[in-house]
């Protein structure tokens, strides 16, 4: 298989599998609503961004480190053992030592967000540590050798593991701790699952174990202050919220932040090609196929997630109320909101978020996740209190679009990609149009109407006027991958 077609078909098999396992979650997520109700949805939320941000802090950055070493050194079989081996035992001892860290702090972390059952839900949590540690390494192993693959079917078996389980457990009277429960199993099951498919790929060694390590911490210290930032800037909504207002306040945001989230599910799939991809291009000085595979993810991104936001935004209440019923439709205008940040992200930064760090700019990831997150919060402090859950849609909206506007900016300039402006200010005439078309139309007719009238206007303007036929050649190729896996 060709570069080409080797990039569009990795694309095309993790956004297959990341839609899957999104639409897994998505329902999972409004069974949850449905049963738990905004009160214990909210502690449940809280729970889940403890789990994420801790979980990204214990593994010190050695995940995406793996990833980066493993794609530059892909012919160098001693020096895929020994990062794996390394990262391996390097991830399992945190894990270890972290169970007891937040174990005895549950107590702490449950006052603070005045949410007593949070204690219990973090304390059973903290023992998924060592697993879902094992997994990120695993899971990095196989996107750094992009044997994507086996990365999409690991990632489905939890989430399908993780939603039976929950199901059981929460339909059965356990509410959220039955969902906690959920994630613990399944972590479980995933590296039972991972290590019988990684273990034909790599010899596991103590060789330089000191040394090699060393090199990981060196360069994931300098990713995780990133991540770490980036992690808790995109949860630091529902982190205040939870301080700031009541658990049902956490239930609500979480269904607007959830569906504008969906969106991300096609330039998440698309980086997590491009990171790899933009390292060992970068290291053969190949600045064309960077500055080509930029252009194209940027603007694929774009025309896919402007439609879905204009739909989503069109039909939010509609949604909403079918979904997760009436008492859920105060989430709708914060959703309105979000999705414009949402869908600025999701087009122009995502897709590329991890280039700078590919190139060794790690530093300079950290300070626009570092300002951005700052105005974040402040806006979040200013904001919440005077207009609720709406405060905290601004706050994000305003984040996204700025860090998503700087990471652009410095990725044009540290590798020397050309952005097609004309492009983009096409589109965003567009989606102005539309939105003013489908303000005016609604006064005449229901919103259904003019909305699928306006989508459907939108579809035909795309393939006529945005996608060329370079466009369609890989999107046949990416077909014709996926059916004769050549």
């Amino acid at each position: 298989m060709n570069e080409t077609k080797k990039f569009v078909f990795d694309v095309g098999v993790t956004f297959l599998a990341t839609m899957l396992i999104t639409i897994i979650g998505f329902v999972l997520s409004i069974f949850l609503a449905r049963y738990l109700g905004p009160g214990d949805l909210g502690v449940y939320r809280e729970a889940l961004t403890f789990n994420s941000i801790a979980t990204l802090i214990c593994a010190i950055g050695i995940p995406p480190a793996m990833i980066k070493y493993l794609a530059e050194y892909k012919d160098d079989k001693f020096k895929i053992d020994q990062y794996t081996s390394s990262s391996i035992i390097t991830c399992i001892i945190l894990g270890i030592i972290f169970i007891f860290l937040f174990y005895f702090s549950s107590g702490l972390i449950a006052y603070v967000f005045k949410m007593p059952k949070l204690e219990i839900l973090i304390k059973i949590l903290v023992f998924s540590f060592p697993f879902t540690l094992l997994n990120n390494v695993l899971l990095s192993f196989l996107n750094g050798l992009r044997k994507m693959k086996l990365y999409g079917i690991g990632i489905i078996v939890q989430n399908i593991a993780m939603t039976i389980i929950t199901v059981f457990f929460v339909y059965n009277g356990w509410g959220s701790t039955g969902a906690v429960i959920g994630i613990l199993v399944s972590s479980i099951i995933l590296s039972i699952f991972l290590i019988t498919c990684c273990r034909n790929y790599f010899e596991f060694t103590f060789k330089l174990y000191k040394e090699t390590t060393k090199i990981l911490l060196n360069y994931g210290a300098r990713i995780l202050s990133t991540s770490a930032l980036n992690e808790i800037n995109n949860q630091m909504d529902i982190i205040l919220v939870g301080i700031l207002l009541i658990s049902s306040s956490v239930g609500f945001y979480s269904v607007a932040v959830g569906l504008s989230n969906f969106f991300w599910i096609i330039p998440l799939s698309i980086q997590k090609i491009t990171y790899p991809a933009t390292s060992e291009y970068w290291g053969k000085n190949n600045k064309t196929a960077i500055n080509t595979m930029m252009d194209k993810t940027m603007k694929y991104s774009t025309v896919i997630l402007v439609f879905l936001g204009l739909m989503v935004g069109f039909f939010a209440t509609d949604i909403i109320n079918i979904l997760y019923k009436s008492n859920y439709l105060y989430a709708v205008i914060p959703l309105q909101i979000l999705l414009i940040g949402t869908v600025i992200r999701g087009s122009i930064a995502q897709p590329i978020s991890g280039a700078l760090i590919s190139i060794g700019k790690a530093n300079l990831t950290f300070k626009i996740t570092a300002l951005m997150m700052s105005i974040n919060v402040i806006l979040d402090i200013i904001l919440i209190p005077h207009f609720d859950i709406m405060g905290a849609a601004i706050s994000s909206m305003i984040s996204l679009s700025g860090g998503a506007f700087l990471n652009l900016f410095f990725t044009v300039k540290h590798l020397s990609i050309k952005v097609d402006v004309n492009w983009f200010l096409k589109m965003m005439g567009v989606v102005i149009f539309a939105l003013i078309l489908f303000k005016a139309g609604t006064l005449f007719l229901s919103t259904v109407i003019v909305g699928s009238i306006i989508l459907t206007l939108y579809l035909i303007g795309i393939f006529k006027i945005f996608i060329t036929e370079e466009d369609v050649y890989i999107f046949k190729s990416l077909i014709n991958s996926a059916i004769y896996r050549r």
